[in-house]
């Protein structure tokens, strides 16, 4: 089954925090093919089909529809930081498909970030466990020196202040 993954962010211009609110919330109910997951300003379309061809005709209906929504209801829709990802099997097929909005091609990407986890197009996690590699071995050698003249209990809170992204709870 193919699987396509849109993430945008949305500009709001002049609105109120309710209001926006009050928008973001009907937004689920204008795109009639997808589901949609929200997340602050984080918007998420995914639109599922077996055969690929569908699938992307189906992702452009729902974009035309966003976009209709987004245009009634004055908001903007910056394309420069949309993309989309196609999750399936031999993805490599898809760059002869386009995805659209108002006539603006939207980036196929290989991998994205959701909520703070790369996820990519193969669902491999190479590319997360690469970021989060190379995010603590900064803070192997500063752990190294300390491990000795610290007490276990301050080495913990340093490391979950360096280290949020693990639950101590969990630890």
């Amino acid at each position: 089954m193919w699987q396509v993954r849109l993430r945008t962010a949305i500009s709001v211009t002049l609105l109120l925090l309710l209001s926006f609110l009050i928008y973001v919330n009907d937004i689920q109910y204008v795109v009639t093919n997808a589901k949609i997951k929200l997340f602050a300003d984080d918007t998420n379309l995914f639109f599922y089909c077996k055969d690929l061809v569908q699938l992307f005709a189906l992702a452009n209906i729902g974009m035309s529809q966003l976009y209709d929504w987004f245009t009634a209801n004055k908001l903007s829709l910056n394309v420069d930081k949309t993309c989309y990802s196609v999750f399936g099997p031999n993805c490599k097929k898809t760059m002869t498909h386009t995805l659209q909005i108002n006539g603006q091609v939207i980036q196929n990407v290989k991998c994205c970030k959701c909520l703070g986890i790369l996820i990519d197009n193969d669902l491999k996690w190479k590319d997360h466990i690469d970021y989060v590699y190379n995010k603590l071995i900064k803070f192997v050698s500063i752990f190294y020196k300390l491990r000795t003249k610290l007490s276990s209990s301050i080495l913990r809170m340093i490391y979950f202040a360096f280290v949020p992204s693990v639950n101590p709870s969990v630890l």
